[in-house]
This record gives structure tokens, C-alpha cells and sequence, in this order.
């Protein structure tokens, strides 16, 4: 049986476990697999401000939605480390809790994730982008080519950067099906199922209504046969081996192999408009962290000159002391001064109080 531990080790910083011990159930996200909805609706069920986590905050997402896996934001679903080994121990011994996870196609997956994030140029990638004047392609061969070149690149690169983004990382990896004691691992394709086995699952304990699963990221292009063509295919099937070998026999690519190209010119003009917006808001995000930081050095200098003027303003008052206590020597009786040690005197005096 795993412990908290254990599951930080395997979840790293523990942001993608979420435990509601009201209703008795826990999820694992899986980036591209559903998970800014399915955030959302257990954000809702934990009780979270979900208008909160909509405001604030000079980020990447380029929309309010995305704003849900800003889970530093979260007040009231305990995180990960909050866990503790008597809680989770209900969790593991499945008493009457439901613990799920989504699975993806990992080929529907992939091109997913890169669409978003590659192709469409996202925001927080925009180290990923090339060269700024590359422009954006505008046919489906276009794209078919950057997809290829990208997949076979990953899957000759062990050390590929995709590799280590939690959006193309393997799902086994991501989900751990080895600490955490799943009721249930459900296929994208099996979400209904889901929903209903969820609102069964939280009716049981006394929630009004039915819950209702929200859609985001709509992608202009839809994948297609054509796309997994010439190698593509068994690219991917090379990267995502382990998926594969354990979850394979819940994926028929054959619906997706027989679908045409159906993209349109509507479909390129949304990607052209999505591209635009997402390069206008990362260089908005860049200028406005450039300026943070400028403002992070600026209060440093400052509090430095203050640091330097308290240090002037002791020093000049030791200075006033001495020449009050020299003052006060040449004027006592019996201690005459000499016309040029009162000169002096004067001049230092004026010297002090400029200071």
C-alpha cells in the first residue's frame, strides 16, 4: 500500500492528485485528457471560489478557463502534502470512495497536444516557435509535414523537451496506476460513462442535482487517417510504447484511419486568428514580467539609498554633537577661544547642518 510519501515522490509537487474526503472521491489529471474540465467540476464539487480562480494573476493561459491548473490558487481542496496517511488509507481500502483517471488514445493524443501547443503557437511555448517570420501553415500537407517531422524527432530524441512536458509524457507515467488504487481508468470516449457514474456516485452522498462536464480547447483541426500516414503512425506507437503494452487493447484506431480530411478554409482562418492572439498575449506576458523584474530592481536600489541615507543621517548627528560639545567648550568661562578656533567653528557648524 503507498504512502503520502510515496505518492509526492510519484507525483512530483502532487498537483495533479485531487482527494475530497466529503464526497469520497480522488482524481488524477492527465493533461489533454479532458482535464480543464474535469478541474473545474471537482473544483465546484470541493467548495472552491470559482470566480476566484478565474481573476488575477499575468500568466500564459489564453483563456479564463485556464486559469483552473493555477493550483497554488486553490484555498479549499487540500493539496497533496495535506494528505495524510489516515486519510489515504481510506482511499486505498476503497471505502465506498471513487477514485478514476482518464485515458487517450495516445495517437489522438499526441497530435492533440501538439496542435495546441506547437502549431498553434501558445503562449507559454513561445520558445518552441522558430523563427518569428515562419509563417503559419495553410494547408493540410503543411501541417501533415511539421507533425511528421515533430513525432520523429521525439521519437528518435529520448532527451527530446516534449518528453519532460507533462502534455506528451507517457500516461502510465502520468497516472501511476501502481500507488494509486483506481476504481476505475475511463477512455475519453467513455466520459458519458463517467458522468453518470460520478453523479451516482455523489447523489449517493447527498449532492442536489446532476453535475455537468464543461468543454474546452476546441482545436480547428480535427485529426484524420492521412495525418498518421508514412511512418507517423508507428512513430508514435515507438514513443508511447509502455502506454501501449499496458492500455492498448482499449483503443480501435480504425474510425480515425478511414475519416477524411475535412479541414476547411474556415478551419485555417481560426487557426490564423487563434496564432495572432496567442503572439500578441505572450508578448504582452514578456513585457509585463520585463517590467516586474525592472520594478523588482528598482525597489532594491531604493531600499539600498535608504540604507545609505539613515547611515548619512546617524553619522550627521554624532557630527552635531561633537561641534555642540566644541560650541560649548569655547564658550565656557575661563576657556578663551582665539578669533581664527571660532572661525573654524562656525564654518564646521554650517558644514553639519548643510549635511
Amino acid at each position: 500500500m503507498s504512502t503520502p510519501e510515496e505518492l509526492l515522490g510519484a507525483f512530483r509537487r502532487g498537483r495533479r492528485l485531487f482527494v475530497l474526503p466529503e464526497w469520497r472521491l480522488a482524481y488524477v489529471s492527465v493533461p489533454k485528457n479532458a482535464c480543464t474540465s474535469l478541474k473545474w467540476l471537482v473544483a465546484e464539487l470541493g467548495g472552491e471560489d470559482l470566480e476566484a480562480l478565474r481573476q488575477g494573476g499575468l500568466g500564459y493561459s489564453p483563456s479564463l478557463e485556464g486559469k483552473i491548473h493555477y493550483r497554488e490558487r486553490w484555498q479549499v481542496v487540500p493539496p497533496l502534502s495535506a494528505v495524510d496517511q489516515e486519510l489515504w488509507d481510506q482511499v486505498s481500502h476503497d471505502d465506498g470512495w471513487m477514485v478514476f483517471g482518464v485515458l487517450r488514445d495516445p495517437r489522438l493524443r499526441l497530435f492533440s497536444a501538439w496542435q495546441d501547443k506547437y502549431l498553434l503557437r501558445n503562449p507559454g511555448y513561445w520558445r518552441t516557435w522558430g523563427e518569428s517570420e515562419s509563417p503559419l501553415p495553410s494547408t493540410f500537407e503543411q501541417v501533415a509535414a511539421e507533425f511528421a517531422e515533430f513525432c520523429s524527432a521525439m521519437a528518435a530524441d529520448p532527451e527530446h523537451p516534449a518528453r519532460r512536458d507533462g502534455h506528451f509524457r507517457a500516461q502510465t507515467n502520468a497516472l501511476r496506476p501502481d500507488v494509486v488504487p483506481y476504481r476505475r481508468l475511463y477512455d475519453m470516449s467513455e466520459l458519458g460513462e463517467l458522468m453518470s457514474d460520478l453523479n451516482q456516485h455523489v447523489a449517493a452522498l447527498g449532492h442536489p442535482g446532476d453535475l455537468v462536464l464543461g468543454r474546452s480547447n476546441s482545436s480547428p483541426f480535427k485529426p484524420c487517417g492521412a495525418l498518421f500516414e508514412n511512418g507517423v503512425r508507428e512513430d508514435i506507437e515507438k514513443i508511447y510504447a509502455e502506454d501501449f503494452a499496458r492500455f492498448g487493447d482499449r483503443w480501435d484506431f480504425r474510425a480515425v484511419e478511414e475519416r477524411a480530411v475535412s479541414w476547411t478554409p474556415e478551419s485555417f482562418a481560426h487557426a490564423h486568428a487563434l496564432v495572432e492572439v496567442h503572439e500578441r498575449l505572450a508578448e504582452v506576458v514578456r513585457e509585463g514580467r520585463r517590467q516586474r523584474r525592472r520594478a523588482v530592481r528598482l525597489r532594491k536600489r531604493v531600499a539600498r539609498l535608504r540604507r545609505r541615507l539613515r547611515t548619512v543621517r546617524r553619522r550627521n548627528k554624532v557630527l552635531h554633537r561633537r561641534v555642540r560639545r566644541l560650541e560649548a567648550r569655547a564658550a565656557a568661562p575661563g576657556r578663551p577661544t582665539s578669533s581664527l578656533g571660532r572661525r573654524v567653528l562656525r564654518r564646521v557648524a554650517r558644514t553639519v547642518r548643510r549635511g
